[in-house]
C-alpha cells in the first residue's frame, strides 16, 4: 500500500514541476531555449530616428540627444561594429558680394567596436550672416562642475568658416571664402582646420576639411568676386572660368539618402542633393560685384552649399543662397545689384548618422 505522507505529496509536487519548467515537447530543457531566444541578434539601441535597410539598422541625428547601446550582440557572425559621420554646422556667408560659407567639418569612421553605454551626441547649428557653424560630436560623455561634456576620445567635427564684406575668410572645419579686396588687393580664404585637430578629439575616424577660396577685385571697372567657401571634398574657388564655386562635398556611400531620408525633417528637398553617394558637406559660392558680365553660381556645389550672389542684377532668391538644411553645408555670398543685395545665405545645420549591422 502506497504511503500518502507529507514527504510524497511534496516529491509528487517537485516531479511534476519539473516537467513543466524543463522538459519541452521534444524532451528539450525549455529554459535552455528561452535562454537561447533572449541572446540578442545584433546590437541593442536607441536615440534619434531610426530606420532599417535590409542588412543594417540607421540612427539619424539633425539634433542633439543621445544614443543608448543597452546590448551588444550575441551571434558570432553579426559584429558589435558601429559606422559613423559627423557633420558640423556649415559657415554663414557675406553679404553684398561676400564670400561663401565654408562647410562644417566631417569625421567618417568604419567601424568602432561598440560599448554597451550612452554616447552623447552633439549637432552643430548652421551659422548665418558672418558666423561660424556650431561643432557637432559623437562620443562619450564626461561629466563637469557644468554638466556632461565631450570626453577626449571621442569625435569632434569642428563648424565651417564664414566669411564678411570685404574680410578674409575664417577658418573652420573647412574655411569661409574671402570676400573681395579694394583693388589690386586680394584677401585670403579661411583654413580648413579639420584635418590638423588634435588626435583625441577625432576619436580614430578620418577628417575632411578644406580652404576657401581668396578674394579679389582686379580694378578698374567693378567685376569685384569673393571666394567661395571650402567644402569636405575641396577647396572653395577663385573667381575665373568657375565663378568662385564652393567646394565639392564628400560621398559616403554606405549612408545614401534613399534610405535615409524618411529619418530626415527634410527628406524632399535633402534627398535628392546627398543622393544615392551620400554627398555631404559642400561650401557656399562667393558672391559677384559689379554688373554683367559677372554671372555668379549657376548651381549649388555637390553636396548642398548655397549658390553664390549674381552682379546687377542680383536675380537669385534669399532661399537659392542658404544651404540645404542637414547637410552642413556653407551659405552662399550676397550679390551686388542695385538696390544692394545685401542678403547672404545661412549656412545648414550639420548632421550625425550612426549604423550598425543586423544580420
Amino acid at each position: 500500500m502506497p504511503l500518502r505522507g507529507s514527504p510524497n505529496r511534496s516529491l509528487g509536487k517537485l516531479i511534476r514541476l519539473f516537467n513543466s519548467r524543463n522538459i519541452g515537447p521534444d524532451g528539450v530543457n525549455g529554459d535552455t531555449d528561452q535562454r537561447i531566444s533572449e541572446i540578442p541578434r545584433y546590437i541593442q539601441a536607441t536615440g534619434g530616428s531610426t530606420v532599417d535597410s535590409p542588412t543594417h539598422r540607421y540612427h539619424v541625428f539633425t539634433a542633439s540627444g543621445s544614443l543608448v547601446v543597452s546590448a551588444l550582440s550575441g551571434q558570432p557572425t553579426v559584429p558589435s561594429s558601429m559606422e559613423y559621420v559627423v557633420v558640423a554646422g556649415g559657415g554663414g556667408a557675406g553679404g553684398n558680394a561676400g564670400g561663401g560659407g565654408g562647410a562644417g567639418g566631417v569625421l567618417h569612421h568604419p567601424g568602432l567596436t561598440a560599448v554597451a553605454q550612452t554616447y552623447t551626441v552633439v549637432v552643430g547649428e548652421g551659422g548665418t550672416s558672418g558666423n561660424d557653424g556650431g561643432d557637432s560630436y559623437f562620443g562619450p560623455t564626461a561629466n563637469s562642475p557644468t554638466g556632461p561634456q565631450p570626453a577626449a576620445g571621442g569625435s569632434l567635427s569642428k563648424g565651417g568658416g564664414s566669411s564678411g564684406f570685404r574680410t578674409a575668410g575664417e577658418s573652420g572645419g573647412s574655411g569661409g571664402g574671402a570676400g573681395w579686396g579694394g583693388p589690386p588687393q586680394s584677401r585670403p580664404g579661411g583654413a580648413g582646420i579639420q584635418p590638423t585637430q588634435p588626435s583625441d578629439s577625432k576619436g580614430g575616424a578620418t577628417p575632411y576639411g578644406n580652404d576657401g577660396g581668396y578674394g579679389t577685385d582686379p580694378g578698374p571697372g567693378d567685376n569685384q568676386s569673393s571666394g567661395g567657401g571650402g567644402g569636405a571634398g575641396g577647396v572653395g574657388q577663385n573667381y575665373g572660368s568657375n565663378k568662385a564655386a564652393g567646394g565639392n562635398g564628400q560621398p559616403f556611400s554606405n549612408f545614401p539618402a534613399p534610405v535615409l531620408a524618411p529619418a530626415v525633417p527634410t527628406g524632399p528637398a535633402w534627398s535628392p542633393i546627398v543622393g544615392p553617394t551620400g554627398l555631404l558637406a559642400g561650401g557656399g559660392g562667393g558672391g559677384m560685384g559689379g554688373s554683367s558680365p559677372n554671372p555668379g553660381n549657376s548651381s549649388r556645389s555637390p553636396g548642398g552649399g548655397g549658390q553664390g550672389g549674381k552682379g546687377n542684377p542680383d536675380g537669385l532668391s534669399d532661399a537659392a543662397k542658404d544651404a540645404i538644411q542637414f547637410t552642413g553645408s556653407g551659405g552662399g555670398g550676397g550679390g551686388s545689384a542695385t538696390p544692394s543685395s545685401d542678403y547672404s545665405g545661412v549656412g545648414a545645420d550639420g548632421i550625425v548618422m550612426i549604423r550598425y549591422p543586423i544580420t
